[in-house]
């Protein structure tokens, strides 16, 4: 006879065929409950996937101009999508202006999210004139809008990728500051900080060891939407001229090439148009559903 033990752990058995019901694969369970998070996983993979095999995938290159084959509309032979006004082939500068919008995205992202989590995290620890100083410098950024502010810093430093980086990274480094700190602020007096502290840990020790582990949900959830927003301000800085070199196939440079032809060649500005919108629109359900997921308060019941 069989024990409780084995009752409690065998399968239970089908009714119509009387096999035991065999349990679906975790990442089976795991993807039919996450339904919405599967397009945003799918999209950012493309993302990836073709920023990393631009070169492997790129049937031209995307420099190399072809007047004789210019504006070849879609489905044409040997251009798929088309090409734009020089006779560049579209699906070439496309893939390749994926490597530019991942480039700024995670670039941007690291360096503001270091900075301001940096910030947030001296100054909720230490407080007072620390926090009073640092929270100041805050305010005053805040002041300035921050797309105007990058425009102003690549008006002064001139184009270029790396510039793109860091002017973006300037102006969002605020966000995490601010949601660091108030973090910090709640967690510097609980009892295993204290008890981290009476155990003679140094102040270095108890924030990047004890502290910012705890902190690290919401600031991830922002960095998700933090390179969907930098996505779009590298596009927007290239569609105004301000972007990286001239000559490098970017999303939003081939949305600014497209506006001449508008009435007549509709998809040299639609398809980064839509590169744009899907990528962006990806990052932001990944970055919706890393909220609902770790936040108790918005998980469904």
């Amino acid at each position: 006879m069989m024990g409780m033990d084995d009752l409690m752990t065998s399968p239970s058995p089908n009714a119509t065929t009387g096999r035991p019901l065999r349990r679906r694969p975790a990442w089976v369970r795991w993807m039919v409950r996450n339904r919405t998070i599967l397009p945003a996983l799918l999209i950012i993979g493309l993302l990836v996937f073709f920023a990393l095999f631009s070169k492997m995938l790129s049937p031209y290159d995307p420099l190399t101009t072809n007047l004789p084959e210019k504006l070849k509309p879609p489905m044409s032979e040997g251009h798929f999508l088309g090409t734009d006004g020089l006779g560049r082939d579209m699906i070439a500068r496309l893939l390749f202006g994926a490597r530019i919008s991942l480039i700024v995205g995670l670039g941007a992202v690291f360096i503001s999210g270091g900075i301001g989590v940096l910030v947030g995290l001296v100054s909720g620890y230490f407080s007072g004139k620390v926090d009073a100083l640092l929270m100041r410098l805050g305010d005053i950024q805040l002041g300035f809008p921050s797309f105007l502010m990058a425009i102003s810093i690549m008006a002064a430093w001139g184009t270029g990728l790396e510039k793109v980086i860091l002017a973006i990274s300037i102006s969002g480094w605020v966000t995490y500051a601010r949601v660091t700190r108030a973090q910090v602020l709640s967690l510097r007096e609980k009892e295993y900080v204290e008890a981290a502290r009476a155990a003679g840990n140094s102040n270095l020790r108890i924030m990047f060891s004890h502290i910012l582990p705890n902190t690290m949900a919401p600031i991830i959830v922002i960095a998700t939407f933090q390179v969907a927003l930098s996505i779009m301000a590298e596009a927007s800085l290239s569609f105004l001229g301000l972007g990286v070199t001239p000559q490098t196939p970017t999303w939003g440079s081939m949305l600014a090439e497209g506006r001449d032809y508008m009435r007549t060649a509709w998809w040299v500005a639609t398809f980064p148009g839509l590169a744009i919108l899907f990528t962006v629109m990806g990052v932001n359900m990944l970055g919706d559903w890393m909220r609902d997921h770790w936040d108790p308060r918005l998980r469904k019941r």
